[in-house]
């Protein structure tokens, strides 16, 4: 029904974004990399790619920084018992070329490791895609530029923290289970960074919501 919406930022969350166009605030809700894409940017002009689920007497808009994003969503909605919940976790877990290797790989451990995803569904997932490999690993490629964060010197910034806290307990977890994870998931992003080759200022990327809740939810501890 709605391909894109395009006008101001006027809000921006973790999960969710509100873009002004035409003096009405359309609230669209977001997955993580187009929280990483928009960041920012309140109150500049954006464009989202969008995507109406109706459910019964429930109407939620989507908002994709991209339209392979949005094609992806779209993709495993279409499954039965796949979410926008679940579907959000998966763009949060993977970009859409690391999940066509998953199911070219007949990968459903590694795609237990998403939210809500058990052994069943899993095996649902390769079931169903495995004659779409092509199609999935068509939507593959260059997106949005990353957001970047303050580099790994001592440390990263609080709200980026509070922010991958923030997503995860909107894709499920427990505010507690949330805190348990990041602090994890920062701690091996840390270590990577100091094992790594090269000069202090080179041998680590910048480190972002979106590295650490990735790094946070491929791990079942």
């Amino acid at each position: 029904m709605y391909h894109h919406i395009e006008g101001e930022l006027a809000l921006l969350g973790s999960t969710r974004a509100v873009v002004d166009a035409g003096g009405v605030g359309y609230e669209c809700r977001i997955p993580l990399s187009t929280f990483s894409a928009l960041k920012g940017r309140e109150h500049s002009r954006v464009r989202l790619f969008t995507h109406l689920h109706v459910l019964e007497d429930d109407l939620r808009l989507y908002g994709f920084a991209s339209e392979r994003e949005r094609e992806l969503f779209r993709v495993v909605t279409a499954i039965s018992g796949v979410g926008p919940a679940i579907a959000l976790a998966i763009l949060a877990s993977f970009d859409p070329g690391e999940f066509a290797g998953a199911i070219a790989r007949s990968d459903a451990k590694a795609l237990q490791r998403i939210k809500g995803v058990g052994t069943k569904l899993s095996e649902r997932l390769v079931l169903e895609l495995k004659d779409r490999v092509e199609a999935l690993a068509a939507l593959a490629g260059p997106g949005q530029p990353p957001t970047q964060g303050r580099p790994v010197e001592g440390g990263v910034e609080a709200q980026v923290l509070a922010d991958a806290v923030a997503i995860l307990v909107e894709l499920g977890f427990s505010p507690k289970e949330a805190k348990t994870k990041v602090d994890g998931a920062l701690g091996r992003l840390l270590a990577t960074a100091r094992e790594a080759p090269g000069p202090t200022g080179s041998k680590a990327s910048a480190i972002t919501v979106e590295t650490i809740v990735q790094a946070a939810l491929r791990t079942r501890s």
